[in-house]
Protein backbone atom coordinates (compact mmCIF):
# COMPACT_ATOMS: atom_id res chain seq x y z
CA UNK A 1 0.00 0.00 0.00
CA UNK A 2 1.67 3.19 -0.97
CA UNK A 3 1.90 6.31 1.71
CA UNK A 4 -1.04 8.60 1.36
CA UNK A 5 -0.08 11.44 -0.93
CA UNK A 6 1.90 14.78 1.15
CA UNK A 7 4.53 16.52 2.77
CA UNK A 8 7.67 17.40 2.58
CA UNK A 9 9.78 16.08 4.86
CA UNK A 10 12.74 17.42 6.66
CA UNK A 11 15.41 14.81 7.72
CA UNK A 12 18.53 16.36 9.31
CA UNK A 13 21.13 13.95 9.54
CA UNK A 14 25.20 14.52 9.75
CA UNK A 15 26.47 14.74 6.37
CA UNK A 16 29.72 17.41 4.95
CA UNK A 17 32.84 17.79 6.67
CA UNK A 18 32.72 14.60 8.79
CA UNK A 19 36.05 12.84 10.15
CA UNK A 20 33.72 9.39 11.88
CA UNK A 21 32.76 7.04 9.48
CA UNK A 22 30.55 6.06 11.55
CA UNK A 23 28.13 8.92 10.79
CA UNK A 24 29.58 8.65 6.94
CA UNK A 25 27.78 5.22 7.37
CA UNK A 26 24.58 6.52 8.75
CA UNK A 27 24.29 9.01 6.50
CA UNK A 28 25.12 6.99 2.89
CA UNK A 29 22.42 4.25 4.11
CA UNK A 30 20.00 7.00 5.26
CA UNK A 31 20.06 8.79 1.66
CA UNK A 32 20.10 5.76 -0.60
CA UNK A 33 16.75 4.29 1.99
CA UNK A 34 15.07 7.53 1.73
CA UNK A 35 16.07 8.24 -1.98
CA UNK A 36 14.68 4.44 -2.78
CA UNK A 37 11.67 5.23 -0.90
CA UNK A 38 10.66 8.68 -2.20
CA UNK A 39 11.01 6.95 -5.74
CA UNK A 40 8.30 4.04 -4.78
CA UNK A 41 6.04 6.13 -2.52
CA UNK A 42 4.67 9.26 -2.92
CA UNK A 43 6.23 11.73 -0.31
CA UNK A 44 9.26 14.17 -1.15
CA UNK A 45 12.09 14.96 1.33
CA UNK A 46 15.05 17.32 2.24
CA UNK A 47 18.26 17.42 3.94
CA UNK A 48 19.84 19.26 6.12
CA UNK A 49 23.35 18.78 8.40
CA UNK A 50 22.82 18.22 11.77
CA UNK A 51 25.56 21.15 12.50
CA UNK A 52 25.03 23.37 10.05
CA UNK A 53 28.13 24.58 8.84
CA UNK A 54 29.62 21.01 8.18
CA UNK A 55 27.72 20.92 4.90
CA UNK A 56 29.94 24.12 3.77
CA UNK A 57 32.86 22.71 5.29
CA UNK A 58 35.25 23.51 8.33
CA UNK A 59 33.85 25.42 11.40
CA UNK A 60 34.42 29.55 10.48
CA UNK A 61 32.25 32.17 10.09
CA UNK A 62 31.01 32.43 6.99
CA UNK A 63 29.95 28.75 7.10
CA UNK A 64 28.30 29.19 9.78
CA UNK A 65 26.06 32.11 8.68
CA UNK A 66 25.56 29.82 5.46
CA UNK A 67 24.90 26.89 6.91
CA UNK A 68 22.27 28.22 9.20
CA UNK A 69 20.59 29.93 6.21
CA UNK A 70 20.75 26.58 4.21
CA UNK A 71 18.87 24.59 7.00
CA UNK A 72 16.31 28.26 7.60
CA UNK A 73 15.38 27.90 4.04
CA UNK A 74 14.85 23.42 4.02
CA UNK A 75 13.40 24.16 6.64
CA UNK A 76 10.47 27.12 5.03
CA UNK A 77 9.78 24.07 2.54
CA UNK A 78 9.03 21.70 5.33
CA UNK A 79 5.62 20.20 7.07
CA UNK A 80 7.85 17.48 9.19
CA UNK A 81 11.32 18.01 10.50
CA UNK A 82 12.91 15.00 11.35
CA UNK A 83 16.00 14.27 13.41
CA UNK A 84 17.55 11.16 12.15
CA UNK A 85 20.61 8.65 13.16
CA UNK A 86 23.50 8.92 15.44
CA UNK A 87 24.15 9.62 18.97
CA UNK A 88 22.76 12.88 19.18
CA UNK A 89 21.27 13.59 22.42
CA UNK A 90 24.60 14.09 24.85
CA UNK A 91 23.44 16.47 27.87
CA UNK A 92 27.10 17.49 28.03
CA UNK A 93 28.04 18.17 24.89
CA UNK A 94 27.58 21.83 23.68
CA UNK A 95 27.38 21.79 19.54
CA UNK A 96 25.03 18.88 19.84
CA UNK A 97 22.40 20.06 22.48
CA UNK A 98 22.24 23.89 20.37
CA UNK A 99 21.98 22.22 16.94
CA UNK A 100 19.25 19.41 18.61
CA UNK A 101 17.07 22.66 19.92
CA UNK A 102 17.69 24.69 16.75
CA UNK A 103 15.68 22.28 14.43
CA UNK A 104 13.74 22.24 17.16
CA UNK A 105 12.66 25.78 17.10
CA UNK A 106 12.57 26.01 13.34
CA UNK A 107 9.55 23.48 14.12
CA UNK A 108 7.88 25.57 15.58
CA UNK A 109 8.36 28.95 14.02
CA UNK A 110 7.18 27.15 10.93
CA UNK A 111 4.34 24.61 12.98
CA UNK A 112 5.76 21.72 11.21
CA UNK A 113 5.85 18.46 12.72
CA UNK A 114 9.31 17.26 15.07
CA UNK A 115 10.47 13.99 15.56
CA UNK A 116 13.38 11.72 16.28
CA UNK A 117 14.17 8.42 14.66
CA UNK A 118 17.01 6.00 15.33
CA UNK A 119 18.57 8.40 17.86
CA UNK A 120 20.86 7.65 20.51
CA UNK A 121 21.20 8.88 24.12
CA UNK A 122 23.73 9.05 26.37
CA UNK A 123 23.80 10.02 30.23
CA UNK A 124 26.39 12.19 30.66
CA UNK A 125 28.88 12.72 33.94
CA UNK A 126 28.54 15.26 36.02
CA UNK A 127 25.60 17.71 36.92
CA UNK A 128 22.83 18.52 34.78
CA UNK A 129 22.84 21.84 32.63
CA UNK A 130 21.17 24.39 30.45
CA UNK A 131 22.20 22.29 28.05
CA UNK A 132 19.46 19.41 29.65
CA UNK A 133 16.75 22.05 29.55
CA UNK A 134 17.52 22.39 25.51
CA UNK A 135 17.07 18.88 25.00
CA UNK A 136 13.93 18.44 27.22
CA UNK A 137 11.89 21.67 25.95
CA UNK A 138 12.22 20.29 22.15
CA UNK A 139 11.58 16.23 23.35
CA UNK A 140 8.52 17.17 25.19
CA UNK A 141 7.05 18.94 22.23
CA UNK A 142 7.83 15.51 19.73
CA UNK A 143 5.80 14.27 17.94
CA UNK A 144 7.71 10.90 17.25
CA UNK A 145 10.77 10.21 19.57
CA UNK A 146 12.56 7.12 18.08
CA UNK A 147 15.79 6.06 19.61
CA UNK A 148 18.10 3.09 18.69
CA UNK A 149 18.82 0.71 21.52
CA UNK A 150 17.38 -0.29 24.59
CA UNK A 151 20.05 1.97 26.48
CA UNK A 152 18.68 5.16 24.88
CA UNK A 153 15.43 3.89 25.86
CA UNK A 154 15.74 3.59 29.58
CA UNK A 155 18.24 6.43 29.54
CA UNK A 156 15.72 9.05 28.22
CA UNK A 157 13.60 9.38 31.62
CA UNK A 158 16.81 10.63 33.27
CA UNK A 159 17.19 13.23 30.56
CA UNK A 160 13.90 13.95 30.98
CA UNK A 161 13.66 14.00 34.61
CA UNK A 162 10.45 11.97 34.34
CA UNK A 163 10.52 8.53 35.52
CA UNK A 164 7.09 7.95 33.46
CA UNK A 165 8.37 9.68 30.63
CA UNK A 166 8.05 6.61 28.20
CA UNK A 167 4.26 5.81 29.34
CA UNK A 168 3.60 8.92 26.83
CA UNK A 169 3.09 6.67 23.94
CA UNK A 170 5.13 8.80 21.79
CA UNK A 171 8.44 6.90 22.42
CA UNK A 172 9.44 4.11 20.41
CA UNK A 173 12.09 1.30 20.37
CA UNK A 174 13.57 0.70 16.84
CA UNK A 175 17.20 0.35 15.75
CA UNK A 176 20.20 2.17 14.10
CA UNK A 177 20.17 4.00 10.62
CA UNK A 178 23.31 1.90 9.61
CA UNK A 179 20.91 -1.32 9.14
CA UNK A 180 19.26 0.73 6.33
CA UNK A 181 21.61 -0.79 4.14
CA UNK A 182 20.18 -4.20 4.43
CA UNK A 183 22.25 -6.91 2.89
CA UNK A 184 23.76 -4.32 0.29
CA UNK A 185 27.53 -5.31 1.22
CA UNK A 186 26.55 -8.80 2.96
CA UNK A 187 29.24 -10.90 1.47
CA UNK A 188 30.43 -13.98 3.88
CA UNK A 189 33.64 -15.88 3.03
CA UNK A 190 35.74 -18.48 4.32
CA UNK A 191 37.39 -17.71 7.76
CA UNK A 192 40.55 -15.36 8.02
CA UNK A 193 43.66 -15.38 10.41
CA UNK A 194 43.32 -11.24 9.80
CA UNK A 195 41.52 -9.24 12.48
CA UNK A 196 40.71 -5.72 12.16
CA UNK A 197 41.29 -4.19 15.17
CA UNK A 198 39.20 -0.75 15.84
CA UNK A 199 40.10 1.26 18.73
CA UNK A 200 38.77 4.00 20.47
CA UNK A 201 40.55 6.68 22.12
CA UNK A 202 41.03 7.32 25.68
CA UNK A 203 39.44 10.49 25.56
CA UNK A 204 36.63 9.69 24.08
CA UNK A 205 36.29 6.27 25.77
CA UNK A 206 35.87 8.19 28.99
CA UNK A 207 34.29 11.82 28.71
CA UNK A 208 30.96 10.95 28.76
CA UNK A 209 30.41 7.81 30.41
CA UNK A 210 32.08 6.12 33.60
CA UNK A 211 32.19 2.57 31.80
CA UNK A 212 35.91 2.29 31.68
CA UNK A 213 37.55 2.33 35.10
CA UNK A 214 41.39 2.19 33.71
CA UNK A 215 44.00 4.49 33.79
CA UNK A 216 45.18 5.79 30.31
CA UNK A 217 48.27 3.69 30.57
CA UNK A 218 46.48 0.38 31.63
CA UNK A 219 44.28 1.09 28.64
CA UNK A 220 47.12 1.41 26.30
CA UNK A 221 48.76 -1.80 27.48
CA UNK A 222 45.42 -3.59 27.02
CA UNK A 223 45.30 -3.05 23.73
CA UNK A 224 48.75 -3.72 23.64
CA UNK A 225 48.64 -7.10 25.79
CA UNK A 226 45.36 -8.57 23.02
CA UNK A 227 46.78 -7.75 19.79
CA UNK A 228 50.13 -9.43 21.20
CA UNK A 229 48.37 -12.60 22.56
CA UNK A 230 46.53 -12.72 18.95
CA UNK A 231 49.93 -12.52 17.51
CA UNK A 232 50.96 -15.40 19.43
CA UNK A 233 48.35 -17.63 18.33
CA UNK A 234 48.64 -16.91 14.84
CA UNK A 235 46.43 -14.33 13.73
CA UNK A 236 47.46 -11.24 11.78
CA UNK A 237 45.74 -8.38 13.39
CA UNK A 238 45.51 -5.04 11.96
CA UNK A 239 44.65 -1.62 13.48
CA UNK A 240 41.17 -0.07 11.79
CA UNK A 241 40.52 3.66 12.68
CA UNK A 242 37.06 4.27 11.57
CA UNK A 243 37.61 7.58 12.99
CA UNK A 244 40.63 10.46 12.72
CA UNK A 245 40.99 10.78 16.35
CA UNK A 246 41.68 7.40 16.71
CA UNK A 247 45.16 7.58 14.83
CA UNK A 248 47.42 8.92 17.25
CA UNK A 249 46.01 6.49 19.73
CA UNK A 250 46.63 3.63 17.39
CA UNK A 251 50.28 4.61 16.61
CA UNK A 252 50.88 4.55 20.42
CA UNK A 253 49.37 0.64 20.51
CA UNK A 254 51.83 0.37 17.43
CA UNK A 255 54.80 1.50 19.18
CA UNK A 256 55.67 -2.08 20.34
CA UNK A 257 54.31 -4.19 17.64
CA UNK A 258 54.89 -2.65 14.09
CA UNK A 259 51.55 -3.80 12.98
CA UNK A 260 49.45 -1.59 9.62
CA UNK A 261 47.42 1.08 10.73
CA UNK A 262 44.62 1.90 8.09
CA UNK A 263 41.96 5.03 8.21
CA UNK A 264 39.85 4.48 5.50
CA UNK A 265 38.47 7.43 3.25
CA UNK A 266 34.91 6.07 2.62
CA UNK A 267 32.52 3.98 3.55
CA UNK A 268 32.36 1.30 0.31
CA UNK A 269 36.39 1.18 1.40
CA UNK A 270 35.54 0.21 4.86
CA UNK A 271 33.59 -2.54 3.41
CA UNK A 272 36.76 -3.79 1.35
CA UNK A 273 38.83 -4.02 4.38
CA UNK A 274 36.46 -5.64 6.38
CA UNK A 275 35.11 -8.45 3.63
CA UNK A 276 38.22 -10.64 4.18
CA UNK A 277 39.14 -9.88 8.51
CA UNK A 278 37.42 -11.18 11.35
CA UNK A 279 37.07 -7.87 13.62
CA UNK A 280 37.07 -6.97 17.30
CA UNK A 281 36.24 -3.66 18.06
CA UNK A 282 35.25 -0.87 20.30
CA UNK A 283 33.31 2.01 18.00
CA UNK A 284 30.03 1.30 17.45
CA UNK A 285 30.01 1.49 13.71
CA UNK A 286 32.88 -0.74 13.16
CA UNK A 287 30.78 -3.28 14.84
CA UNK A 288 27.25 -2.76 12.84
CA UNK A 289 29.76 -2.37 9.38
CA UNK A 290 31.17 -6.30 10.49
CA UNK A 291 27.54 -7.27 10.68
CA UNK A 292 26.84 -6.07 7.41
CA UNK A 293 29.67 -6.93 5.62
CA UNK A 294 28.45 -10.77 6.85
CA UNK A 295 32.02 -10.92 9.53
CA UNK A 296 32.45 -11.90 12.83
CA UNK A 297 32.96 -9.67 15.52
CA UNK A 298 33.71 -9.28 19.08
CA UNK A 299 32.79 -5.83 20.84
CA UNK A 300 34.73 -4.08 23.77
CA UNK A 301 32.29 -2.37 26.16
CA UNK A 302 33.07 1.30 26.35
CA UNK A 303 30.06 2.96 26.35
CA UNK A 304 26.36 1.48 27.38
CA UNK A 305 25.07 1.91 23.72
CA UNK A 306 27.74 -0.81 22.34
CA UNK A 307 26.49 -2.89 25.48
CA UNK A 308 22.66 -2.59 24.50
CA UNK A 309 23.62 -3.19 20.63
CA UNK A 310 25.14 -6.62 21.60
CA UNK A 311 22.12 -7.60 23.58
CA UNK A 312 19.71 -6.80 20.66
CA UNK A 313 18.16 -10.05 20.24
CA UNK A 314 18.64 -10.58 16.40
CA UNK A 315 22.32 -9.87 16.63
CA UNK A 316 23.51 -11.83 19.29
CA UNK A 317 27.78 -11.41 19.83
CA UNK A 318 30.26 -11.32 22.64
CA UNK A 319 30.92 -7.80 24.17
CA UNK A 320 33.74 -7.93 26.83
CA UNK A 321 34.84 -5.35 29.35
CA UNK A 322 38.42 -3.77 29.29
CA UNK A 323 40.05 -6.34 31.36
CA UNK A 324 42.73 -9.00 31.22
CA UNK A 325 40.81 -11.40 31.64
CA UNK A 326 39.00 -10.84 28.94
CA UNK A 327 41.68 -11.28 26.42
CA UNK A 328 41.06 -14.81 26.98
CA UNK A 329 37.69 -15.20 26.12
CA UNK A 330 38.20 -12.57 23.19
CA UNK A 331 40.64 -15.49 21.64
CA UNK A 332 38.30 -18.23 22.49
CA UNK A 333 35.52 -16.47 20.26
CA UNK A 334 37.39 -15.44 17.45
CA UNK A 335 38.40 -19.30 17.22
CA UNK A 336 34.75 -19.85 16.83
CA UNK A 337 34.42 -17.52 13.98
CA UNK A 338 30.55 -17.49 14.22
CA UNK A 339 29.19 -14.36 12.10
CA UNK A 340 25.94 -13.34 12.14
CA UNK A 341 22.86 -14.77 10.33
CA UNK A 342 21.88 -13.13 7.20
CA UNK A 343 18.40 -14.17 7.77
CA UNK A 344 18.08 -12.84 10.78
CA UNK A 345 19.93 -9.68 9.98
CA UNK A 346 17.27 -9.08 7.45
CA UNK A 347 14.06 -9.38 10.24
CA UNK A 348 15.83 -6.53 11.94
CA UNK A 349 16.10 -3.70 8.63
CA UNK A 350 12.56 -4.69 7.88
CA UNK A 351 11.41 -3.66 11.38
CA UNK A 352 13.36 -0.61 10.50
CA UNK A 353 11.95 0.29 7.48
CA UNK A 354 8.73 -0.47 8.46
CA UNK A 355 9.07 2.12 11.92
CA UNK A 356 10.86 4.42 9.54
CA UNK A 357 7.27 4.13 7.37
CA UNK A 358 5.44 4.92 10.15
CA UNK A 359 7.59 8.26 11.06
CA UNK A 360 7.06 9.42 7.36
CA UNK A 361 3.10 8.74 7.47
CA UNK A 362 2.52 11.00 10.80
Amino acid sequence: MKLQKRKKILFVRHFGLISNLGDQLISKATEEYLLELSNSEEFHYTTASFVPYTKFGKYNFINLVKGFLFSLKQAMKADHIVIIGGNLIIPNNTKFSLCFFFYFLLSKIFQTKFSTFGVGVSLSKGSKTWRNWLYKKALLAADYIGVRDEHSLNALPTVMEDSNFLSKGNVHLSHDCAFLFKDKYFCQTNESNKVAVIPVNYHSATCNESVIALSESEYLDFHVNLMSAMISKGMKPFLLCTDKTDEIFAEKINQKLNLKIITPESVDELFVLLSSANVVAARMHGIIASLLAGRFVVALNWQHKVKSLSEKELLSFSCFDFEDKSITLILAKLAESNSINKSDMLKLTDDLCADLKTVIKL
